[in-house]
Parts: C-alpha cells; sequence; structure tokens
C-alpha cells in the first residue's frame, strides 16, 4: 500500500472523527432545546416525563410514540456511614462499666474496612438492624435519560 493511500484514509478517518464531535454536539443542543419542553409535561407513574405524540412520528422505517425524559434511580452503599455505625455498635460499655467489644458487629467489616455487605445483610435478616438504619446506609440518586419512545 502506498504512503498516499495510507494517508488520505487516516485524513477521511480524522475528518469523520470531526463530523462525529460536530453531529453530537448539534444533538446535544436539540436535546437541551427540547428540555423545557419535557419539564412542562406530565409524569408516568414511574416519575419519567413524557410527551405523547398526536400522530406517530417515522424515522428510518421506526414510529416513534412520543418522547421521555426517563426517571432512573440507584442506590449505593454509604461505606463510610456503615462502618461508622458498626464501630459505635461494636464497643460499648458493659454494665459493670468496662468496655465491651461485641464481636458480631465487627462480621461485615473487612480488613481493608470495606464492607461485606452479605454480613450486613445478615444482620439486617437477623434483626439486628433495623429496616430505618440499613436504608440509612444507601445514598439515592436520580438521574433522568432523554428516550424518544418506539411504538
Amino acid at each position: 500500500m502506498s504512503e498516499l493511500v495510507v494517508k488520505t484514509k487516516t485524513a477521511a478517518y480524522l475528518l469523520i472523527n470531526k463530523e462525529i464531535a460536530e453531529l453530537k454536539d448539534r444533538q446535544q443542543k436539540i436535546k437541551d432545546e427540547l428540555e423545557p419542553y419535557l419539564a412542562e409535561a406530565e409524569q408516568n407513574s414511574r416519575g419519567s416525563y413524557v410527551i405523547p405524540f398526536g400522530e406517530s412520528l417515522e424515522i428510518h422505517g421506526q414510529l416513534y410514540k412520543g418522547l421521555q425524559k426517563v426517571r432512573k434511580e440507584s442506590r449505593v452503599l454509604n461505606e463510610e456511614r456503615v462502618l461508622q455505625y458498626l464501630k459505635d455498635k461494636a464497643v460499648y460499655e458493659s454494665p459493670d462499666g468496662r468496655p465491651f467489644a461485641d464481636s458480631r458487629w465487627y462480621a461485615p467489616v473487612l480488613k481493608v474496612e470495606h464492607v461485606d455487605q452479605d454480613a450486613l445483610w445478615d444482620l439486617y435478616a437477623r434483626d439486628l438492624i433495623t429496616q430505618e438504619e440499613f436504608d440509612s446506609f444507601f445514598d439515592s440518586t436520580v438521574s433522568y435519560s432523554f428516550l424518544p419512545t418506539k411504538e
């Protein structure tokens, strides 16, 4: 293969990358322009914002019945909060006033101070942790994704 062919194909590749970046920018601007409409849209039972189309939109043979801003919620264990809770529970004053270490509260703590979620669940399952306490160990985040709805 000659150098000219390689350079030409490399140039084409790089130009396509530039076009892709420009198209992504254009796509983002359109999403930003649609945001106020989605913010005013009705919410469905899952908390997503939905704009139904009166008449389906056909693009490349695919029918779309509306536009959604889909609500997604995730829960992530806050290990720092759990570790502090377990340390507080593990050492307490015995009836005679001496510190007492209860080893069952150390079971979910690994040597690198990482929470073993199965052992934490076991504490909850054995009613050593209330539902409220267990839920308090998780941080919830809500995000939304832009989604044209297919028929």
